[in-house]
């Protein structure tokens, strides 16, 4: 994996400068996992797979576990991924993470609250609702792109500072087998739903859990047994 990427903007334009680099990649991956679950919820809402009395509950939860596993996430991928040199200098030395993850979490559940009530109203007929949902739309996936941008580069970081790279993504490719046909042959249900995983959801789903939950755990396992010896 090339370390160089002339494409994008540095990351350090995409830093928050008083919080530094960790606590960006925190926050900004817990608002980005918020706003995918509050977009799900809508898709889901539009496509008539949510009954219009559970879109709060169902709101809630995808948003939820969307920005949880993106906090987590984006904490472990900020530090495995961090640069030589870190790209702010924080103001709140001790406090950033934390500030960080509730002032995303916060934010992630009232946009994806928004997103699910525009597609409500929308649906019922009130053109106010799509025109809310327009203004949450941008600012959703607007947090998308600034979580993938910073996110490639702390992977390309990590990738390039990773001694056991080559063991490490045949096993990473490994578990993604696994998983594709775990979720092939169980084909689970999206809680809240009756929407089953189809196979192309399946091998998304797969692809996301080997990458973004697989992947640091063998980084981690790996080290470990490193130090071991």
């Amino acid at each position: 994996m090339s370390t160089t990427m002339h494409y994008l903007p540095d990351a350090s334009d995409l830093v928050v400068p008083r919080f530094g680099w960790m606590a960006t990649m925190t926050g900004c991956w817990a608002l980005a996992g918020g706003a995918a679950g509050g977009l799900a919820t809508a898709g889901l809402l539009l496509f008539g797979r949510v009954h219009p009395d559970a879109l709060l509950l169902t709101a809630a939860f995808l948003t939820t576990l969307g920005s949880g596993f993106g906090m987590v996430h984006g904490a472990v991928l900020g530090y495995l991924g961090r640069p030589r040199q870190d790209t702010g200098e924080s103001q709140f030395p001790g406090l950033t993470v934390p500030l960080a993850a509730i002032f995303a979490f916060t934010a992630a559940m009232i946009l994806g609250v928004w997103l699910s009530i525009a597609a409500l109203a929308g649906m019922a007929g009130q053109p106010a609702g799509w025109v809310i949902g327009l203004f949450a739309l941008p600012i959703a996936v607007g947090s998308l792109v600034w979580a993938t941008i910073l996110g490639w580069y702390a992977i390309e970081n990590a990738y390039a500072r990773w001694p056991d790279h080559r063991i490490g993504s045949f096993i990473i490719g490994g578990t993604f087998i696994v998983l594709l046909a775990a979720f092939l042959a169980l084909r689970p249900v999206i809680p809240g739903t009756q929407l089953q995983l189809s196979i192309p959801a399946g091998m998304i789903v797969a692809g996301l859990a080997a990458l973004w939950l697989a992947a640091p755990a063998i980084f981690f396992g790996l080290r470990l047994i490193h130090r071991s010896r």
